[in-house]
């Protein structure tokens, strides 16, 4: 009988970790689009997210289909911390990601060094995002 309970945990965890079946009805990211600068431009003023465009005319752009790297990408801005409601600023933006949905919306994420406006949300810039973008943008935060 013990030998049946060491491999109980052993079910749980691969009942976890098989894969789930997405619902067909909702729609999923397949295109990831990132505009972006030297994250350590400086300007006179602070550039908005709806601004970056026509501020830097001179943006890169990285466009992104692979659906591993898209799940890792949503991952990352799914695990953002809220920025605590004392801080009120909108990002200085750099970096500015449009992820493009099947059912042909769109949401756009801006970050600075520091932050990322998802959602009219403010958040935290996680290391985590920091060392994933970092060598897709070929820059050091």
């Amino acid at each position: 009988m013990r030998k049946w309970l060491k491999f109980i945990p052993i079910v749980f965890i691969l009942w976890d970790c098989a894969p789930k079946k997405s619902d067909p009805l909702k729609p999923y990211i397949y295109f990831v689009s990132i505009r972006h600068v030297d994250i350590n431009i400086s300007t006179i003023i602070s550039v908005p997210c709806s601004d970056f465009e026509s501020s830097f005319g001179n943006y890169q752009t990285l466009e992104i289909t692979d659906s591993i790297q898209i799940h890792q990408i949503e991952s990352l801005f799914n695990r953002l911390e809220l920025e605590s409601s004392e801080y009120k600023n909108e990002p200085d933006t750099r970096v500015k990601c449009v992820l493009h949905f099947s059912n042909d919306s769109s949401e756009t994420i801006c970050m600075d060094r520091f932050h990322v406006l998802k959602g009219n949300k403010l958040f935290i810039l996680s290391d985590s995002i920091k060392e994933y973008f970092s060598p897709l943008l070929k820059q050091d935060w």
